[in-house]
């Protein structure tokens, strides 16, 4: 599997802010399985991955201005689209203050393996 070489896939001068479909995929820290399980070809979430889809299913209530269109929880990341339907989607006064604590939180490391 090629993995990203870390250079900015955005197209250049475009306007991200602009109104539109956005397909995104974030994905979990150092690409860890813990969101689900893919079983016979069905997905069968796990604690973090109810978290996600939840998290997911609740970004039109922090923001107005958004669409929610398909998405999917997958072992380590989620594909989504966000279709935003006016020119500024960050209407909405959001706390960032405890994001660095959030984004630096590993899961514990089993003491018996």
């Amino acid at each position: 599997m090629k993995k990203h070489d870390g250079r900015s896939i955005r197209i250049n001068n475009y306007d991200y802010f602009s109104s539109g479909g956005y397909f995104i995929t974030p994905c979990v820290r150092d690409r860890l399985r813990v969101l689900c399980d893919i079983v016979d070809r069905n997905i069968r979430l796990r604690g973090p991955g109810n978290i996600a889809q939840s998290c997911w299913n609740k970004i039109t209530g922090h923001f107005s201005n958004v669409v929610l269109d398909e998405s999917v929880v997958m072992p380590d990341h989620i594909h989504g689209i966000i279709i935003t339907d006016s020119g500024n989607i960050c209407d909405t006064n959001i706390d960032m203050g405890n994001l660095s604590s959030i984004s630096s939180a590993r899961p514990a490391k089993n003491s018996r393996s």
